[in-house]
């Protein structure tokens, strides 16, 4: 089941610049607009270098992010149990699970875990690594493979289109 929200994100991000006079409003927006349209995110305090944060919030909060569980790993022996207790947050790795039809093949950002150790009398801990992952959804266009590329319009030429409208 796939659930969708546009929840929390925002195409058009402005903040009060600190450095001019009278904070001035400085604006980021994407081009074209989203399919969700054009939604406003507002910091109506003096901002440092308000053009570069408006423009990183809006790289953050632009498109939905997809988050993977990918369950539980078993490390088998030293290496395997070093090599996921090294990893941290913000690092990428791959996901790969050829069992599936079709078989899930992703880059994704760990974004949070837990390790669990059970101790055992007389024999080798058992380590366990859950981790948490996201993925930056693409919103993509259509375009006519035109060299530069053109986006298409809708018949009335008002909205972009996308793959599934």
């Amino acid at each position: 089941m796939d659930i969708a929200t546009y929840q929390g994100l925002y195409s058009v991000v402005q903040a009060a610049d600190d450095t001019l006079p009278d904070a001035v409003i400085v604006e980021r927006a994407l081009t074209p607009t989203p399919k969700y349209g054009k939604r406003t995110f507002t910091r109506s305090d003096p901002t440092l270098d308000a053009g570069d944060w408006a423009q990183e919030v809006l790289d953050d909060r632009a498109f939905p992010g997809l988050q993977w569980v990918p369950g539980d790993v078993y490390p088998l022996d030293a290496n395997a149990v070093e090599y996921y207790a090294t990893l941290e947050a913000g690092e990428l790795v791959s996901l790969l699970h050829e069992f599936t039809e079709p078989a899930v093949i992703q880059s994704l950002m760990i974004v949070g875990g837990e390790i669990r150790i059970t101790a055992k009398a007389d024999d080798s801990a058992r380590w366990r690594f859950t981790f948490e992952a996201a993925q930056l959804a693409e919103q993509p266009l259509l375009d006519d493979v035109s060299d530069p590329r053109e986006f298409l319009l809708s018949s009335a030429g008002d909205e972009y289109l996308y793959p599934d409208t």
